[in-house]
């Protein structure tokens, strides 16, 4: 019985640590404040001492990957290249010949994707839906610059660029505080130890008034807990030294 509840402690120790070691979305979660803001757990990101204004862009006929295309872009406020197909606009793909829109004001957007992290998106719907993704990498040594992908994948109609700046680092520009929830780690602390609460309360009530304990044994499972400091010392080596030990096989 010792063992089995040792066994029982050992596995759900583990289990409860792991959880809280990864309960946080490692892609956090920014939400949006404005077209060029978003708050997350670390912070405010804003865009907005990069953008120029008056109708032109900050980056302008960026060259792609590819060679083919030029791109321009510029946060926070719409400018326009070509008075036709790229007016009030907050992106424009040129072959110097062609314009299109890549995005609308209207259609900024703050997303997150586990491998690219934040993103800030744009879309535009002319004579085909074009979506813009710009990629937001934070580096405080550097004020702006910016990498053209071009359309990623091929076909996609989605145009990829990515932004390094220090701008694009928590709280490193402007904008209104918004209140951030807890994260799913502190949301499972709080149910823990609000089960661990009921469970003590009840389980002293049982002892004291269906089993008549008095003392010390009205603690529920006095045995478990008076174990308890040796159960968390083998928890945390279990855990620190899981999948590390030496086979009880010998060699053959």
């Amino acid at each position: 019985m010792e063992s089995d509840l040792k066994s029982l402690f050992l596995c759900s120790f583990s289990l409860l640590f792991l959880m809280l070691v990864n309960a946080d979305d490692p892609t956090d979660v920014c939400t949006q404040i404005n077209s060029c803001s978003c708050q997350n757990s670390k912070g405010v990101i804003d865009l907005s001492p990069l953008a120029l204004s008056g109708g032109d862009p900050k980056f302008k006929d960026q060259q792609d990957s590819s060679g083919n295309y030029y791109y321009s872009w510029n946060p926070c406020n719409p400018f326009t290249e070509d008075p036709t197909s790229c007016s009030g606009v907050m992106g424009c793909q040129t072959d110097m010949t062609n314009y299109f829109s890549l995005g609308t004001p209207d259609s900024a957007k703050f997303t997150t994707d586990t491998s690219k992290g934040l993103i800030l998106q744009y879309s535009a719907t002319t004579d085909a839906t074009r979506t813009l993704d710009v990629i937001l990498k934070c580096d405080e040594s550097k004020e702006a610059s910016l990498a053209v992908a071009g359309e990623n994948p091929p076909g996609s109609a989605t145009y990829e660029m990515t932004l390094t700046s220090k701008y694009a680092c928590p709280s490193a520009g402007g904008g209104p505080t918004i209140t951030v929830g807890l994260s799913t780690g502190s949301y499972i602390t709080i149910i823990f130890f609000a089960v661990f609460v009921v469970y003590f309360i009840a389980g002293v009530l049982f002892q004291k008034f269906a089993r008549h304990a008095s003392g010390k044994e009205i603690t529920p499972n006095l045995s478990f807990w008076s174990a308890l400091p040796g159960l968390i010392k083998d928890g945390v080596l279990f855990t620190v030294k899981c999948g590390k030990g030496k086979s009880s096989y010998d060699n053959i």
